[in-house]
Protein backbone atom coordinates (compact mmCIF):
# COMPACT_ATOMS: atom_id res chain seq x y z
CA UNK A 1 0.00 0.00 0.00
CA UNK A 2 2.35 2.47 -1.04
CA UNK A 3 1.60 6.21 -1.74
CA UNK A 4 2.47 7.13 -4.89
CA UNK A 5 3.10 10.39 -4.78
CA UNK A 6 5.71 10.66 -2.55
CA UNK A 7 8.62 10.19 -4.77
CA UNK A 8 11.60 12.47 -2.68
CA UNK A 9 13.24 12.64 -0.04
CA UNK A 10 10.95 14.20 2.66
CA UNK A 11 14.05 15.91 4.56
CA UNK A 12 14.06 18.73 1.85
CA UNK A 13 10.44 19.21 1.97
CA UNK A 14 10.57 19.83 5.45
CA UNK A 15 14.13 21.75 5.58
CA UNK A 16 12.08 23.92 2.17
CA UNK A 17 9.39 25.19 4.96
CA UNK A 18 11.71 25.58 8.43
CA UNK A 19 15.35 25.74 6.89
CA UNK A 20 16.67 26.83 3.97
CA UNK A 21 17.51 24.41 0.67
CA UNK A 22 21.39 23.80 -0.92
CA UNK A 23 21.13 25.23 -4.59
CA UNK A 24 20.94 21.60 -5.29
CA UNK A 25 18.27 20.51 -3.23
CA UNK A 26 16.61 23.53 -4.82
CA UNK A 27 16.77 22.00 -8.07
CA UNK A 28 15.55 18.52 -6.76
CA UNK A 29 12.61 20.09 -5.44
CA UNK A 30 12.07 22.14 -8.57
CA UNK A 31 12.00 19.73 -10.58
CA UNK A 32 10.10 16.98 -8.38
CA UNK A 33 7.12 20.32 -7.96
CA UNK A 34 7.00 20.54 -11.92
CA UNK A 35 6.96 16.73 -12.41
CA UNK A 36 3.03 16.14 -11.47
CA UNK A 37 0.83 18.65 -9.96
CA UNK A 38 0.09 16.06 -7.37
CA UNK A 39 3.21 16.87 -5.98
CA UNK A 40 2.48 20.87 -5.94
CA UNK A 41 -0.67 19.94 -4.31
CA UNK A 42 0.92 17.92 -1.68
CA UNK A 43 4.16 20.43 -0.57
CA UNK A 44 0.84 23.14 -0.39
CA UNK A 45 -0.60 20.98 2.02
CA UNK A 46 3.04 20.18 3.76
CA UNK A 47 3.45 23.80 4.14
CA UNK A 48 -0.15 24.18 5.28
CA UNK A 49 0.15 21.98 8.14
CA UNK A 50 3.60 23.01 9.07
CA UNK A 51 3.13 26.35 9.19
CA UNK A 52 0.99 26.21 12.02
CA UNK A 53 3.16 26.02 15.90
CA UNK A 54 0.27 23.88 17.10
CA UNK A 55 0.72 21.21 15.11
CA UNK A 56 4.77 21.38 14.05
CA UNK A 57 6.19 17.87 14.90
CA UNK A 58 9.99 18.29 16.19
CA UNK A 59 12.31 17.19 13.45
CA UNK A 60 14.29 13.62 14.45
CA UNK A 61 17.71 12.88 14.16
CA UNK A 62 18.25 12.52 10.81
CA UNK A 63 21.97 11.97 10.63
CA UNK A 64 21.93 8.36 11.49
CA UNK A 65 18.78 7.50 10.09
CA UNK A 66 20.19 8.67 7.09
CA UNK A 67 23.14 6.09 6.65
CA UNK A 68 20.53 3.18 7.08
CA UNK A 69 18.22 5.13 4.30
CA UNK A 70 21.16 5.19 1.81
CA UNK A 71 22.45 1.23 2.63
CA UNK A 72 18.95 0.34 2.15
CA UNK A 73 18.38 2.03 -1.10
CA UNK A 74 21.62 0.75 -3.08
CA UNK A 75 21.72 1.39 -6.79
CA UNK A 76 18.59 3.81 -6.46
CA UNK A 77 19.31 7.20 -7.74
CA UNK A 78 19.34 10.23 -4.79
CA UNK A 79 18.28 12.50 -6.78
CA UNK A 80 15.22 10.79 -7.21
CA UNK A 81 15.28 8.90 -3.67
CA UNK A 82 11.82 7.50 -2.28
CA UNK A 83 10.44 8.83 1.05
CA UNK A 84 11.63 5.22 3.08
CA UNK A 85 12.57 5.43 6.31
CA UNK A 86 14.67 2.39 8.32
CA UNK A 87 13.08 2.05 11.38
CA UNK A 88 15.49 1.88 14.74
CA UNK A 89 14.12 0.94 18.20
CA UNK A 90 15.76 3.43 19.20
CA UNK A 91 15.13 6.18 16.58
CA UNK A 92 12.00 8.18 16.47
CA UNK A 93 11.10 9.08 13.02
CA UNK A 94 8.89 10.95 11.11
CA UNK A 95 6.86 8.96 9.07
CA UNK A 96 5.73 9.92 5.46
CA UNK A 97 5.26 13.63 6.04
CA UNK A 98 3.87 12.21 9.01
CA UNK A 99 0.41 10.73 9.53
CA UNK A 100 -1.28 14.16 9.14
CA UNK A 101 -1.43 13.41 4.86
CA UNK A 102 -3.54 10.67 5.14
CA UNK A 103 -5.42 11.82 2.44
CA UNK A 104 -3.59 13.08 -0.47
CA UNK A 105 -5.04 15.39 -3.29
CA UNK A 106 -6.77 12.99 -6.29
CA UNK A 107 -5.63 10.14 -4.35
CA UNK A 108 -7.93 7.50 -5.59
CA UNK A 109 -10.65 6.32 -3.16
CA UNK A 110 -9.65 2.34 -3.57
CA UNK A 111 -8.47 1.52 0.14
CA UNK A 112 -11.84 2.52 1.48
CA UNK A 113 -13.20 0.65 -0.70
CA UNK A 114 -11.48 -2.47 -0.22
CA UNK A 115 -12.03 -1.57 3.19
CA UNK A 116 -16.12 -1.36 2.46
CA UNK A 117 -16.20 -4.58 0.09
CA UNK A 118 -14.04 -7.05 2.43
CA UNK A 119 -15.50 -5.83 6.02
CA UNK A 120 -12.20 -4.76 7.34
CA UNK A 121 -11.96 -1.74 9.87
CA UNK A 122 -11.52 0.70 7.64
CA UNK A 123 -13.59 3.75 9.58
CA UNK A 124 -12.77 5.67 12.16
CA UNK A 125 -15.10 5.88 15.83
CA UNK A 126 -17.64 7.63 16.36
CA UNK A 127 -20.39 9.62 18.81
CA UNK A 128 -21.44 6.68 21.01
CA UNK A 129 -22.04 5.64 24.58
CA UNK A 130 -24.53 3.58 27.14
CA UNK A 131 -25.89 5.51 30.30
CA UNK A 132 -26.22 3.19 33.10
CA UNK A 133 -29.01 4.29 35.60
CA UNK A 134 -28.91 3.63 39.22
CA UNK A 135 -31.58 0.98 38.78
CA UNK A 136 -29.65 -0.85 36.30
CA UNK A 137 -31.43 0.71 33.21
CA UNK A 138 -29.25 1.07 30.21
CA UNK A 139 -30.05 3.82 27.42
CA UNK A 140 -27.94 3.84 24.07
CA UNK A 141 -26.31 7.25 23.00
CA UNK A 142 -25.35 8.51 19.94
CA UNK A 143 -28.35 8.71 17.79
CA UNK A 144 -31.15 9.93 19.65
CA UNK A 145 -32.48 13.22 21.21
CA UNK A 146 -34.34 13.49 24.07
CA UNK A 147 -34.22 17.43 25.41
CA UNK A 148 -35.74 17.79 28.66
CA UNK A 149 -36.58 14.41 29.66
CA UNK A 150 -36.82 12.92 33.06
CA UNK A 151 -34.68 9.89 33.33
CA UNK A 152 -33.89 8.08 37.03
CA UNK A 153 -35.73 11.28 38.23
CA UNK A 154 -32.90 13.87 36.84
CA UNK A 155 -33.43 16.54 34.24
CA UNK A 156 -31.00 15.38 31.35
CA UNK A 157 -30.72 16.89 28.03
CA UNK A 158 -29.51 14.14 25.88
CA UNK A 159 -28.19 14.59 22.19
CA UNK A 160 -26.46 12.41 19.79
CA UNK A 161 -23.26 13.43 20.71
CA UNK A 162 -23.61 14.56 24.38
CA UNK A 163 -25.48 14.44 27.51
CA UNK A 164 -26.11 17.35 30.16
CA UNK A 165 -27.47 17.49 32.91
CA UNK A 166 -29.84 20.37 34.70
CA UNK A 167 -28.17 21.70 38.05
CA UNK A 168 -31.50 23.64 39.01
CA UNK A 169 -33.66 20.51 38.82
CA UNK A 170 -30.83 18.76 41.44
CA UNK A 171 -30.57 21.17 44.24
CA UNK A 172 -32.04 19.96 47.39
CA UNK A 173 -32.70 16.27 46.49
CA UNK A 174 -31.93 14.17 49.57
CA UNK A 175 -31.19 10.58 47.85
CA UNK A 176 -28.81 11.45 44.67
CA UNK A 177 -28.66 8.59 41.89
CA UNK A 178 -25.77 7.25 40.73
CA UNK A 179 -25.37 7.24 37.13
CA UNK A 180 -22.38 5.89 34.87
CA UNK A 181 -21.94 6.16 31.15
CA UNK A 182 -19.46 4.14 29.33
CA UNK A 183 -17.98 4.29 26.25
CA UNK A 184 -17.45 1.28 24.24
CA UNK A 185 -14.34 0.54 21.78
CA UNK A 186 -14.79 2.77 18.55
CA UNK A 187 -16.28 5.59 20.92
CA UNK A 188 -16.48 8.74 22.41
CA UNK A 189 -18.62 11.08 24.41
CA UNK A 190 -18.80 14.75 25.88
CA UNK A 191 -21.15 14.80 29.26
CA UNK A 192 -21.67 17.85 31.58
CA UNK A 193 -22.13 17.68 35.19
CA UNK A 194 -24.57 19.11 37.03
CA UNK A 195 -22.31 21.34 38.41
CA UNK A 196 -21.47 22.44 34.91
CA UNK A 197 -17.99 20.19 34.92
CA UNK A 198 -17.69 19.26 31.22
CA UNK A 199 -15.64 16.11 30.37
CA UNK A 200 -14.44 14.67 26.99
CA UNK A 201 -14.60 10.55 27.57
CA UNK A 202 -12.22 8.65 24.88
CA UNK A 203 -12.79 5.41 23.94
CA UNK A 204 -12.90 2.38 25.80
CA UNK A 205 -13.49 4.58 28.84
CA UNK A 206 -15.90 4.52 31.59
CA UNK A 207 -17.08 7.50 34.49
CA UNK A 208 -19.30 7.04 36.97
CA UNK A 209 -21.03 10.32 39.14
CA UNK A 210 -23.66 11.35 40.87
CA UNK A 211 -26.34 12.79 38.90
CA UNK A 212 -26.09 16.20 41.83
CA UNK A 213 -23.54 17.19 43.96
CA UNK A 214 -24.73 17.83 47.18
CA UNK A 215 -22.33 16.71 49.72
CA UNK A 216 -19.08 18.52 50.74
CA UNK A 217 -16.95 17.06 47.82
CA UNK A 218 -17.88 16.26 44.26
CA UNK A 219 -16.16 12.74 43.43
CA UNK A 220 -16.14 10.86 40.31
CA UNK A 221 -14.42 7.88 39.43
CA UNK A 222 -13.18 7.08 36.40
CA UNK A 223 -11.58 4.17 34.64
CA UNK A 224 -9.58 5.02 30.90
CA UNK A 225 -9.61 8.17 29.59
CA UNK A 226 -11.06 11.43 30.21
CA UNK A 227 -10.29 15.42 29.61
CA UNK A 228 -12.32 17.91 31.99
CA UNK A 229 -12.85 21.32 32.58
CA UNK A 230 -13.53 21.60 36.02
CA UNK A 231 -16.60 24.21 37.03
CA UNK A 232 -15.36 26.13 40.10
CA UNK A 233 -16.87 25.78 43.46
CA UNK A 234 -13.93 26.68 46.10
CA UNK A 235 -16.49 25.17 48.85
CA UNK A 236 -16.65 21.96 47.21
CA UNK A 237 -13.66 20.22 46.10
CA UNK A 238 -13.69 17.85 43.10
CA UNK A 239 -12.31 14.71 42.88
CA UNK A 240 -11.43 12.25 39.74
CA UNK A 241 -10.95 8.98 41.35
CA UNK A 242 -9.10 6.20 39.67
CA UNK A 243 -7.94 2.32 40.74
CA UNK A 244 -4.71 3.74 42.03
CA UNK A 245 -4.92 7.41 42.80
CA UNK A 246 -7.15 10.67 43.32
CA UNK A 247 -6.79 13.74 41.80
CA UNK A 248 -7.98 16.80 44.02
CA UNK A 249 -9.20 20.03 42.04
CA UNK A 250 -11.10 23.11 42.88
CA UNK A 251 -11.68 24.64 39.29
CA UNK A 252 -9.05 23.58 36.16
CA UNK A 253 -8.79 21.78 32.69
CA UNK A 254 -6.83 18.59 32.71
CA UNK A 255 -6.39 14.88 30.99
CA UNK A 256 -6.11 11.43 33.02
CA UNK A 257 -5.34 8.74 31.38
CA UNK A 258 -5.98 5.48 33.09
CA UNK A 259 -6.64 2.56 31.45
CA UNK A 260 -6.80 -1.37 33.64
CA UNK A 261 -3.93 -2.87 31.13
CA UNK A 262 -1.54 -0.01 31.16
CA UNK A 263 1.46 0.11 33.60
CA UNK A 264 1.02 3.88 34.06
CA UNK A 265 -1.62 6.64 34.98
CA UNK A 266 -0.76 9.78 33.04
CA UNK A 267 -2.37 12.88 34.77
CA UNK A 268 -1.65 16.49 32.68
CA UNK A 269 -2.90 19.77 33.28
CA UNK A 270 -3.73 22.43 31.43
CA UNK A 271 -4.97 25.31 33.18
CA UNK A 272 -5.06 25.18 36.79
CA UNK A 273 -3.98 23.62 40.30
CA UNK A 274 -4.19 19.81 41.16
CA UNK A 275 -3.09 17.78 43.56
CA UNK A 276 -2.16 13.82 42.99
CA UNK A 277 -2.55 11.25 45.95
CA UNK A 278 -1.51 7.89 45.17
CA UNK A 279 -3.66 4.70 47.06
CA UNK A 280 0.36 3.85 48.50
CA UNK A 281 1.04 7.31 49.78
CA UNK A 282 3.00 9.08 47.10
CA UNK A 283 1.91 12.71 46.74
CA UNK A 284 2.42 15.81 44.10
CA UNK A 285 1.52 19.13 43.10
CA UNK A 286 0.75 20.44 39.30
CA UNK A 287 1.21 23.16 37.87
CA UNK A 288 0.27 24.04 34.21
CA UNK A 289 2.07 22.17 31.48
CA UNK A 290 3.28 19.64 34.26
CA UNK A 291 2.43 15.66 33.81
CA UNK A 292 2.65 13.12 36.46
CA UNK A 293 3.17 9.71 35.49
CA UNK A 294 2.41 7.29 38.10
CA UNK A 295 4.15 3.88 37.90
CA UNK A 296 1.50 1.17 39.13
CA UNK A 297 4.59 -1.45 40.09
CA UNK A 298 6.78 0.79 42.37
CA UNK A 299 4.05 3.22 43.63
CA UNK A 300 6.50 6.16 42.56
CA UNK A 301 4.86 9.45 40.77
CA UNK A 302 7.44 10.99 38.02
CA UNK A 303 6.88 15.23 37.51
CA UNK A 304 7.58 16.68 34.01
CA UNK A 305 7.32 19.30 31.69
CA UNK A 306 4.95 18.55 28.68
CA UNK A 307 3.66 20.35 26.07
CA UNK A 308 -0.03 20.50 26.88
CA UNK A 309 -1.54 20.26 23.29
CA UNK A 310 0.00 17.29 22.07
CA UNK A 311 -0.89 15.25 24.89
CA UNK A 312 -4.79 16.48 24.53
CA UNK A 313 -4.78 15.99 20.71
CA UNK A 314 -7.30 13.29 21.12
CA UNK A 315 -9.69 15.81 22.14
CA UNK A 316 -8.88 17.94 19.26
CA UNK A 317 -9.49 15.16 16.64
CA UNK A 318 -5.90 14.49 16.23
CA UNK A 319 -3.93 11.39 17.80
CA UNK A 320 0.15 12.36 18.51
CA UNK A 321 2.89 9.90 19.03
CA UNK A 322 6.53 11.01 20.44
CA UNK A 323 9.13 8.10 20.15
CA UNK A 324 6.21 6.33 21.15
CA UNK A 325 6.91 1.79 20.41
CA UNK A 326 4.56 -0.06 17.64
CA UNK A 327 2.59 -1.56 20.49
CA UNK A 328 1.53 1.37 22.49
CA UNK A 329 0.53 3.13 19.31
CA UNK A 330 -1.83 -0.26 17.68
CA UNK A 331 -3.28 -0.56 21.41
CA UNK A 332 -4.44 3.37 21.47
CA UNK A 333 -5.70 2.69 17.61
CA UNK A 334 -7.49 -0.39 18.70
CA UNK A 335 -9.44 1.07 21.01
CA UNK A 336 -10.14 3.82 18.59
CA UNK A 337 -11.04 1.44 15.25
CA UNK A 338 -12.55 -1.34 17.51
CA UNK A 339 -9.91 -4.06 16.24
CA UNK A 340 -7.81 -6.82 17.43
CA UNK A 341 -3.88 -6.93 16.98
CA UNK A 342 -1.69 -9.64 16.86
CA UNK A 343 2.32 -9.37 15.94
CA UNK A 344 3.68 -12.43 13.93
CA UNK A 345 7.32 -11.35 15.47
CA UNK A 346 6.92 -9.82 19.21
CA UNK A 347 9.87 -7.35 18.58
CA UNK A 348 8.11 -5.24 16.08
CA UNK A 349 6.69 -4.14 19.61
CA UNK A 350 9.38 -2.29 20.07
CA UNK A 351 10.14 -0.15 17.04
CA UNK A 352 9.53 3.11 17.73
CA UNK A 353 7.82 6.45 15.79
CA UNK A 354 6.86 9.66 16.08
CA UNK A 355 3.64 11.11 13.97
CA UNK A 356 0.34 12.71 13.74
CA UNK A 357 -2.81 11.47 12.40
CA UNK A 358 -6.11 12.69 12.12
CA UNK A 359 -8.51 10.60 14.09
CA UNK A 360 -11.51 10.75 12.04
CA UNK A 361 -9.35 9.02 9.06
CA UNK A 362 -9.70 5.62 7.54
CA UNK A 363 -7.45 2.77 9.44
CA UNK A 364 -6.67 1.62 5.88
CA UNK A 365 -4.75 5.64 5.67
CA UNK A 366 -2.91 5.14 9.23
CA UNK A 367 -1.47 1.87 8.01
CA UNK A 368 -0.37 2.80 4.47
CA UNK A 369 1.44 5.41 5.68
CA UNK A 370 3.11 2.95 8.94
CA UNK A 371 3.91 0.37 6.04
CA UNK A 372 5.96 2.99 4.14
CA UNK A 373 8.87 2.29 6.89
CA UNK A 374 9.61 -1.29 4.37
CA UNK A 375 9.98 -2.37 8.01
CA UNK A 376 6.07 -3.25 9.18
CA UNK A 377 3.58 -5.11 7.38
CA UNK A 378 0.18 -5.37 8.38
CA UNK A 379 -2.45 -8.24 6.97
CA UNK A 380 -6.22 -7.36 7.75
CA UNK A 381 -8.99 -10.02 8.16
CA UNK A 382 -12.37 -8.93 9.54
CA UNK A 383 -11.60 -6.93 12.58
CA UNK A 384 -8.00 -8.87 13.16
CA UNK A 385 -4.94 -6.96 12.49
CA UNK A 386 -1.84 -8.95 12.15
CA UNK A 387 1.67 -7.45 12.27
CA UNK A 388 4.38 -8.84 10.03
Amino acid sequence: MKNKILSIDFEIIWKSIHTSLTEDEKALLDKWLAENEKHRKYYEQAVKHFSQPQRELEKPDTTSLWKEVEQAERGINTGRRRLLFSVAASAALLIAALFIFLDPPNSEPETTLIAQQNGTPGLPGKKKAILRLSNGQTIELGDKKHTGSMVDGSAIDITDASVRYNHKAQVGKAAVAMHEIIIPRGGEFTLVLADGTKIWLNSQSSLRYPAAFNGDKRIVELTGEAYFEVAHIKAQPFEVVTANQTITVLGTSFNVSHYPEDKEIVSTLVEGKVRVNTTGGSKTTLSPGEQAVYNKSDNAITRRKVNVEKCIAWKNGLFYFENEPLEKIMTTLSRWYDIEVVYANPGQKQKRFTGTLKRYDTFENVIDLIEMTQDVKFRIKENVVNIE
